[in-house]
């Protein structure tokens, strides 16, 4: 798939002081590589109301509603990619132990007893599938330019 970068905006919220917000996502693909990241109620003063960076740790679809276009199912959806597929070219575990759940935190002396690959040992690069990049690419742009993302 050809580089892209996209804005989107999937879910509105509130601080626990009640103000609202809109949460917006930058999403890029270049040469191969998937980067994200995100912001709750960017500040034109370069503050947020919210959290900012890698939003889907903090994310709890409790707290959140989905924005124009977007329903739960495709928030979760938004927030299973990031988790898999950001920074694509910076995994410490070969294929075989990402399909194993074994990561550098629960086994930081792993070997691969498939291609010998010891975890951590370099950055490796998981290619994004192209199902993965067609779901990125068909989500609704935001309506709406942010102050920052």
């Amino acid at each position: 798939m050809e580089d892209f970068t996209k804005i989107i905006q999937p879910y509105n919220g509130k601080t626990y002081g009640g103000r609202s917000f809109k949460a917006y996502v930058e999403i890029k693909y270049t040469n191969g590589n998937l980067s994200l990241h995100g912001v709750e109620g960017p500040l034109p003063s370069g503050n947020c109301l919210g959290a900012c960076g890698q939003i889907y740790m903090y994310f709890n679809l409790d707290n959140y509603t989905p924005a124009k276009g977007w329903d739960k199912a495709s928030i979760l959806q938004l927030m299973e990619i990031w988790k898999l597929y950001h920074l694509n070219d910076m995994h410490a575990e070969c294929e075989h132990q990402r399909l194993n759940g074994i990561t550098y935190k629960s086994d930081p002396q792993n070997i691969c007893p498939i291609c010998g690959y010891k975890i951590g040992s370099a950055w490796k690069f998981h290619p994004v599938p192209e199902e993965i990049l067609s779901i990125l690419t068909s989500y609704p742009e935001a309506e709406t330019r942010p102050a920052w993302v």
